[in-house]
């Protein structure tokens, strides 16, 4: 019996559709992973929150909600508040390693803190060396073809893109708006983590409160996704 489920996965800063490929084998149902407004394959244009939703939501307006899982990763997780005002009610939602709170921002705030100069600098250095870049930040060891496939995101994002959206972000995880969107969207919401990402004690708690569960990825980090890919999909499709 075919599985008429929906998947959505919504990358993080800076990355692309091509950072959820270790699941493509696993998904059972359809897989739909667009790339943000700036990213990957999608144009450039504005890059305010309710910009990067609506290009979304365009692209996604054949889907029935009814059916559909909302899987966010990292930044993608800051788009909570766009969710609730367009009304749109997933099935499901799954946030891993989202950025909910101020200590979750902590890349973007580094971007913002550069000069024009540094970034410039920075970021290409980030694009020449994407893949090793990617691999500094897993848990499991992958060959170099994969870690330049997985993070070519890095070399296609519009550079205005990454930095508009990163001091938006810094500001959207100090007010507290994500958390807020969560305890107000009736979608049921877990939260993944990599059990190596470390102590994340203020966000364990404030999830707590709200009663979103967190589940801990083993032997992963932040791309839980990439370093164990079967327990993440595992933990998204029990939903």
């Amino acid at each position: 019996m075919p599985n008429d489920r929906n998947y959505v996965f919504l990358h993080g800063l800076g990355l692309s559709h091509t950072i959820w490929s270790p699941l493509v084998p696993l998904v059972k149902g359809n897989m739909i992973s667009p790339d943000l407004l700036g990213h990957g394959s999608s144009p450039i244009g504005g890059y305010s929150f309710e910009s990067l939703w609506d290009f979304l939501r365009d692209e996604l307006i054949p889907l029935d909600w009814d059916k559909t899982s909302l899987i966010m990763h990292s930044m993608s997780a800051a788009l909570l508040p766009e969710v609730l005002n367009s009304k749109i009610r997933p099935r499901s939602i799954c946030l891993i390693e989202g950025n909910l709170t101020g200590e979750d921002s902590h890349w973007s705030r580094q971007i913002c803190q550069k000069s024009p100069a540094a970034y410039e600098s920075w970021l290409a250095r980030l694009r020449a060396n994407s893949g090793m870049v990617l691999g500094m930040q897993l848990s499991t060891s992958h060959n170099k073809d994969d870690l330049v496939f997985w993070s070519s995101g890095f070399k296609q994002v519009d550079e205005s893109a990454l930095r508009q959206i990163a001091e938006q972000l810094v500001l959207r995880s100090k007010s507290g708006e994500i958390l807020s969107a969560i305890k107000e969207i009736d979608s049921p919401t877990t939260y993944l983590r990599g059990a190596k990402s470390g102590s994340w004690t203020e966000g364990t708690l404030l999830l707590a409160k709200i009663g979103v569960p967190v589940i801990e990825i083993p032997n992963a980090g932040h791309y839980p996704m990439i370093d164990n890919p079967s327990a993440t999909w595992e933990s998204i499709s029990s939903q």
